[in-house]
């Protein structure tokens, strides 16, 4: 191994070469740094024993017997200097730490001791060549990774909760060492009933570690703890797709805008295909636009990666939305991924119309086994008259519920007469401006997330398997699942108009349970048994004291 470096250089001679005494013998009796300077390492595992033995000793460069161990990855003089109380951020002339050697030189059962020891990988060093550089900065490439993974969330500083479930948060968060914001998605690994969740995280992880696209949520890193599982993922500040067809005018978009979202979202869909990937629960809340107003395919917990899936293979595992899963899916009959072109469909669908195509009373979106059977048998709602004839055609193709006749081939899809405008090589290097940059404000949709209180966690609804008698769910009724119970859950976005008054007030009482708890900094569950335990506290006290207030 290279010896360490004499000065602040990375490539300077030997600094052992010429040792600060005149000879090996004259340090026998010294302190650890004399014999860590000459490797002498049974030495310095006998001299750590006794009780003169200094272990933050410094030579004349400053540098402490567990610089040079870590350095020169010597792990038993490590750990017994560590053991010795040795400081692990002690600093060298130019302020540098053992941890600093220890990354560049790549030593990385080393860096795992020191970083357990409580070493500071973000500390710069504070002059030479390596002034302002921390250890995470130096490290080779065969261990930055490992690093990173070590500091796990220490390494980014939390800004603000993006989203909050039963499993877990995602926070926009800012990595320390470079600067970037992402988003910072945790998984509890310590409540109840978490086996799906994790699950589907860990699905999440091995799929985006494979995959590079411009249009796919890209993943920086992966790491967990005792509690947590995290993914730094690209932060996407313009919200999901959702909030821009909502909150536009009339609630839908320009057939226009539709055009590039639809077209970007669908190189994303033939990106994953080619590559194994079946998403299988596209829909407009798992799509993310990002700064510049383009489009980034997100959540992929459910997805299937298959390389047969490419070849035409087929999936059995019936997962997804009810109301933008394909007719295959529901029927359990197994599918391809041309039941990620329905979903696609579906979206194209609520861009140009503000609505699904099924079911087409709104007000049967809340009673699942009458959406599963719209989606088979029903007809789809109205799309606005002012849909070109290439729209009505594309979307007649994507959602026609016998699978071999829908169009499921990105060329015959990009070769369409909806896309004929389309530049696509320009549309790939992101060379086309985005429409969604001008509608709505980024001020109006940060207000309308907040009004929705959309919860990251509760996509996908997970959909059982079909039963051995053909049911769905209990008495014939299809049933979702979020945070672990099963149950039938009302989407309240698009039966607003319907609700009644009970329905009503429980959505504004759960939208101020939900700000309270964002206040607090916690989930809703743990505000509900909060206020809980602050009422029993108040009736044994007889003390009037507010939640808020506590």
């Amino acid at each position: 191994m290279a010896a360490l470096p004499d000065d602040d250089g990375f490539d300077c001679s030997d600094a052992l070469s010429s040792p600060s005494r005149s000879s090996t013998s004259a340090v026998l009796d010294s302190q650890p740094v004399d014999y860590a300077r000459h490797k002498l390492w049974d030495r310095l595992l006998q001299r750590v024993c006794k009780p003169s033995c200094s272990f933050d000793a410094c030579d004349p460069l400053g540098r402490t017997a567990l610089h040079y161990a870590a350095g020169y990855g010597h792990q038993a003089a490590v750990h017994a200097l560590l053991a010795g109380r040795a400081s692990v951020q002690a600093t060298d002339r130019f302020g540098a730490t053992p941890l600093h050697w220890a990354t560049l030189k790549a030593e990385p059962d080393v860096i795992e001791a020191l970083l357990g020891a409580g070493a500071d990988a973000l500390q710069p060093a504070t002059a030479g060549r390596l002034k302002g550089r921390s250890a995470l900065d130096v490290a080779a490439p065969a261990v930055r990774d490992k690093l990173v993974e070590a500091l796990g969330h220490t390494l980014f500083e939390q800004r603000k909760v993006l989203g909050r479930g039963g499993y877990g948060t995602v926070w926009k968060a800012v990595r320390l060492d470079t600067g970037a914001t992402v988003a910072l998605k945790a998984v509890s690994k310590t409540i109840h009933s978490v086996h799906a969740g994790l699950q589907a995280a860990r699905v999440e992880r091995d799929v985006l570690a494979k995959l590079d696209h411009p249009f796919v949520i890209r993943m920086h890193s992966a790491f967990q703890t005792h509690q947590h599982l995290y993914m730094a993922l690209d932060y996407c500040g313009g919200g999901d797709l959702a909030v821009h067809v909502r909150h536009a005018t009339g609630g839908r978009l320009t057939e226009e805008t539709a055009t590039f979202v639809a077209s970007e979202l669908l190189l994303a869909l033939e990106y994953l295909h080619e590559h194994g990937v079946i998403h299988r629960d596209v829909k407009l809340e798992n799509v993310l636009i990002d700064a510049q107003g383009h489009v980034r395919l997100a959540d992929l917990n459910v997805a299937k990666q298959d390389i047969e899936l490419a070849m035409g293979g087929r999936t059995y595992t019936v997962v997804g939305t009810p109301f933008s899963t394909a007719p295959e899916v529901l029927l359990s009959k197994g599918y391809s991924v041309a039941a990620d072109w329905w979903s696609f469909g579906v979206v194209l669908f609520e861009m140009i119309a503000g609505v699904p195509p099924y079911p087409k009373d709104p007000a049967l979106m809340t009673a699942q086994a009458r959406l599963v059977h719209e989606i088979l048998y029903g007809e789809r709602a109205l799309l606005p008259e002012t849909a070109s004839v290439s729209a009505r055609t594309l979307l007649s193709g994507l959602l026609d519920r016998d699978e071999a006749r829908r169009l499921s081939r990105p060329s015959e899809l990009r070769s369409h007469a909806f896309f004929a405008e389309v530049r696509w090589g320009a549309l790939l290097a992101k060379q086309v401006e985005s429409p969604l940059l001008f509608l709505p404000s980024a001020r109006a949709l940060s207000r309308a997330k907040e009004q929705l209180g959309l919860d990251v966690f509760d996509y996908p609804s997970v959909l059982p398997t079909e039963s051995r008698d053909g049911g769905w769910g209990e008495g014939g009724v299809l049933r979702g699942e979020s945070h672990g119970t099963s149950g039938v859950l009302p989407d309240w976005d698009y039966v607003a108009a319907h609700v009644k008054h009970g329905e009503r007030l429980w959505r504004r009482v759960r939208a101020n349970m939900d700000m309270q708890a964002r206040l607090l900094g916690i989930s809703r569950l743990e505000y509900i048994i909060y206020v809980l335990i602050t009422i029993a506290a108040n009736e044994a006290t007889g003390v009037g004291i507010s939640c808020v207030e506590l």
